[in-house]
């Protein structure tokens, strides 16, 4: 089996496919940990109705 090289316009379209996806991997990596980074704040941060029992939630 043999394979023929590929032209430059071939070869130009699979890099700028190739750049694409990256870029797309990059921004759903920056977005993950965006979450990420909320969700641990959100999680460590004390229950502000408990904390205070001055509160003036009633039951």
């Amino acid at each position: 089996m043999s394979t023929q090289p590929l032209n430059e316009t071939e070869l130009a379209e699979i890099l700028q496919i190739a750049q694409d996806g990256e870029k797309k991997l990059r921004e759903m990596s920056d977005r993950a940990t965006i979450i990420a980074e909320k969700w641990r704040i959100k999680t460590q941060a004390p229950n502000r109705a408990v904390a205070n029992p001055e509160s003036k939630i009633s039951s």
